[in-house]
């Protein structure tokens, strides 16, 4: 449906028109355009309408600021960056034809600025003064049309959950995100998505969300504009688009006594260019969109060893306890890794006491993640959030004068006698790619079927804890998926993944 029509003979609206020129697109070559208050999709959202941008015949260093002072782009800005908003748009396009208009030094007698224009040039004072220089922006706008793609275009704007994007983007093989520890929103980790490094292919396969709302542009019997090429407008206040500059003179549009003085106006306009975006309330210049996101503690309820340095921080609150578990009195062999980082109280001789951060909450808010895929356990609690397999460890505990106690919120599983613990593992991931959880401060996860598991921007070292159980007919036992143990029945030994920030930590790019 894409026609190419070039057109060597048109002249600007700012220019004179040519009567050869009949393409649709010609209408618009030579209008004036203010690139502040532009806006190339074109009106409101639901309704048709060429961009405000565009300045008809007779209304009378911006770039970097373009379209940052139409309305829409004000109203996506506060969605996005004060509502934590996420947009996306589905564009669906139909290119009737292009018109482009020839710059000199091609048919050097052609280009012929309109009597409006003229008029509106050589009433510019020679010494500048701000206010009418930019009257004459606020009038003709910044640039000037000298190519169009016209056609229709129809673009469906989706709404999408900041999670339901990051984890999206995350999938990537691509280098699109940053992680960082800082305060934020009450968490202690953020990643930052880069929408800018991501290529138009990734976008595309971003599906789903909210529609927002439909905007369309043109219709087949009247096409808008879909795409520009323009100029700096004091580009055409210069003698090259000046050739029937006498007629101005004879027809008293322009004062001979006063002469044209183009070089001075032109260099007064390319200087009120660059105050006009200060001058129209832009003091700083549009950034990159970025996504900003906590890194959460994923979704469900589980629990997690607590170490010394405490419970991870959270949005939520971890409730905590702690479990007493009294092992063999007979020469006690319990035993731990030299650097545990587990609470000092597992190290009382013969009857350990383990403290868990326990999270209760269930609630699915709009930060929360599924937990990554990878290799690893964690603590049960309710039900395995989704993804894991649940099963259960049995320590037979001292049968004499059995000193067992707890106390808070535990784990699930049975704490009389004996202990029984339930737990959630998975292994539907490489223990080498790293999973992505909050970095801010130390945790623990428990080593399943391989070596712990990799996480990103931190340092893990395996440790273990040899439980001295019950000597006498000893009922030790395992079911369903559970962490790595040894030598059951016979002084079992647990592994545990102790997690701390790299040294190094980096605010680095990432991607999978």
């Amino acid at each position: 449906m894409k026609q190419t029509i070039i057109y060597s003979l048109i002249t600007l609206c700012i220019l004179q028109r040519c009567v050869l020129c009949l393409a649709d697109g010609s209408r618009f070559i030579g209008l004036g355009y203010n690139i502040l208050l532009g806006n190339p999709d074109g009106g409101d959202l639901s309704l048709t309408g060429v961009d405000p941008g565009l300045k008809r015949p007779g209304d009378g260093s911006v770039l970097p600021y373009a379209f940052s002072a139409s309305r829409v782009f004000k109203d996506i800005k506060h969605r996005t960056n004060d509502n934590h908003d996420v947009l996306r748009d589905t564009e669906t396009v139909c290119n009737k034809g292009r018109t482009r208009y020839v710059l000199p030094p091609m048919y050097p007698d052609l280009h012929k600025v309109t009597d409006e224009f003229a008029s509106a040039v050589c009433h510019l004072p020679v010494q500048y003064n701000q206010a009418i220089y930019r009257q004459f922006l606020d009038v003709w706008g910044t640039h000037v049309v000298v190519g169009v793609d016209i056609g229709t275009k129809t673009v469906n704007r989706y709404e999408q959950s900041v999670s339901q994007i990051a984890e999206i983007l995350q999938s990537y093989d691509t280098e699109i995100g940053s992680v960082s520890v800082e305060d934020f929103m009450g968490y202690g980790t953020v990643y930052t998505l880069y929408i800018s490094k991501l290529s138009h292919s990734d976008i595309y396969t971003i599906k789903g969300g909210n529609l927002d709302g439909t905007l369309s542009i043109g219709t087949i019997d009247n096409p808008e504009p879909l795409a520009y090429k323009m100029g700096t407008i004091a580009n055409f206040i210069q003698d090259a688009f000046w050739n029937n500059s006498t007629t101005f003179f004879s027809n008293g549009i322009c004062s001979e006594i006063d002469g044209l003085n183009l070089p001075q106006r032109q260099a007064n306009v390319v200087k009120v260019m660059g105050e006009y975006p200060i001058l129209n309330g832009l003091t700083s210049k549009p950034l990159d969109p970025v996504i900003k996101i906590p890194v959460t503690w994923p979704h469900g309820t589980y629990g997690l060893y607590h170490p010394k340095s405490g419970c991870p921080t959270a949005a939520f609150t971890w409730e905590e306890g702690w479990n007493r578990q009294d092992a063999e009195d007979s020469r006690n062999a319990d035993g731990w890794s030299p650097t545990i980082h587990l609470d000092d109280s597992v190290k009382t001789s013969g009857k350990p006491i383990f403290h868990f951060c326990i999270k209760t909450i269930n609630e699915n808010k709009d930060y929360e993640r599924d937990w990554p895929k990878g290799n690893y356990c964690i603590l049960k609690k309710g039900d395995c959030p989704q993804g894991f397999n649940s099963g259960s460890i049995k320590w037979d505990d001292e049968d004499h004068d059995n000193a067992n106690s707890h106390a808070g919120t535990l784990p699930d599983g049975s704490y009389g006698g004996d202990t029984v613990m339930f737990f959630c593992c998975r292994k539907d991931g490489n223990y080498q790619t790293s999973i992505l959880l909050p970095v801010d401060r130390p945790f623990y996860l428990l080593k399943y079927t391989s070596h712990c598991q990799e996480v990103f921007g931190m340092t893990v070292s395996e440790e273990y804890y040899k439980m001295d159980t019950e000597d006498h007919h000893n009922t030790d036992a395992v079911s369903g998926s559970h962490p790595n143990i040894i030598n059951l029945h016979h002084d079992p030994i647990m592994y545990f993944c102790y997690y701390e920030r790299k040294n190094n930590f980096p605010a680095r790019i990432f991607g999978r």
